[in-house]
């Protein structure tokens, strides 16, 4: 089974940043419920921003689960197609042999502001299209006048599309960026926009996944390609 599966999700079961931010919302709820009893205390805090940060802990994970989380350390959270200001700080894990699984611990620093007796993480930048924050390619359509069709191969009746993200430099080889695929549909004045799911991936993370897959021999150009960046993060 893949770790990771075409949607994003570890073991075809769940997203793992997905879950890290219902965990976080259920801890922000929970520490308000526990902590801020009161007007006097809700109106202490009201309306300001705030930095807050908890310490997560994941019980019974497979060590896959455990090592893929050191990597996310560094990384912005996503929630329902935006960013919001949290970020995973420090991950450790340690093994439970009763449980036989690891005891993950994720440490997340979030900026919030407190309102109505509740902790806000507010969204940034909406992954929707045309949204003024994103860039984007197209794949198939007219561009610039001419019709291009980008399909690399069709699998099981479904076409297959590529984009390319060029000039990127050594230092953000280890940065995650987000991605979503979407089709506009139109018709008689018209148009839809269907997505798909949001994926986050650093170069660094896809080029060591595909070299653990073998997809390259070694000694050949393109696993000397792949190895010259994952060895750039990792030296």
């Amino acid at each position: 089974m893949k770790i990771i599966d075409e949607k994003g999700r570890l073991f075809g079961k769940i997203n793992l940043i997905d879950l890290l931010v219902l965990v976080l919302v259920v801890a922000v709820v929970l520490a308000v419920g526990w902590k801020l009893v009161g007007k006097k205390a809700a109106a202490a805090v009201s309306d300001n921003q705030h930095e807050l940060t908890f310490t997560v802990l994941f019980k019974d994970q497979p060590l896959e689960v455990a090592e893929f989380a050191e990597t996310q350390i560094g990384k912005q959270l996503v929630n329902n197609t935006k960013l919001i200001p949290a970020e995973v700080t420090e991950v450790s894990s340690s093994f439970d042999a009763s449980e036989a699984g690891y005891w993950l611990y994720v440490t997340v620093k979030a900026t919030a502001t407190f309102s109505g007796n509740v902790w806000h993480l507010h969204a940034q930048y909406p992954m929707v299209y045309g949204s003024n924050k994103l860039g984007g390619g197209k794949t198939y359509g007219v561009i610039n006048g001419k019709f291009s069709d980008k399909v690399i191969r069709r699998v099981n009746g479904r076409d297959q599309f590529a984009n390319v993200l060029t000039k990127l430099p050594p230092e953000r080889y280890n940065t995650s960026y987000i991605f979503r695929a979407y089709a506009v549909m139109e018709k008689d004045g018209s148009s839809v926009v269907i997505y798909g799911p949001e994926m986050s991936r650093s170069m660094y993370t896809v080029c060591k996944q595909i070299l653990n897959r073998g997809d390259f021999k070694p000694g050949t150009s393109g696993y000397k390609f792949l190895k010259n960046i994952v060895d750039s993060v990792e030296k």
